[in-house]
């Protein structure tokens, strides 16, 4: 594998890993519109800002996304309890769980030719 394969890998998994977490605050937002305007649905669309903020504050950094995702990730599962139910788990923890490990592997170091 070429160095311009490898950069072009990392370059899809960030993209990947930014569309899924991105994709994912969108569906909480949606989930946010069944309240009413005012500060309750502000409160319900707390997550979702969140997550966008996290995106891009570490929009140039893969390895501080990926351990924030990540823990944001494990931190909805234990927060929603979507450990109680596999489909919660899937649409809620699950994807910020996958980004999380997109973004590591994203910034995961490259491997390099000797002598160079």
């Amino acid at each position: 594998m070429t160095s311009a394969e490898r950069g072009r890998r990392g370059s899809v998994l960030l993209l990947l890993a930014r569309a899924l977490v991105l994709s994912e605050a969108f569906f909480l937002a949606l989930l946010a519109m069944d309240v009413p305007l005012g500060f309750a649905w502000l409160l319900h669309l707390a997550p979702a800002i969140v997550l966008v903020l996290s995106v891009a504050i570490t929009w140039r950094r893969p390895m501080a996304a990926g351990l924030v995702v990540l823990s944001l990730g494990l931190l909805a599962t234990l927060v929603f309890h979507t450990f109680r139910s596999i489909p919660a788990f899937l649409a809620v923890s699950g994807p910020l769980i996958v980004a999380g490990v997109l973004f590591l592997f994203a910034a995961a170091p490259r491997d390099k030719k000797p002598g160079t």
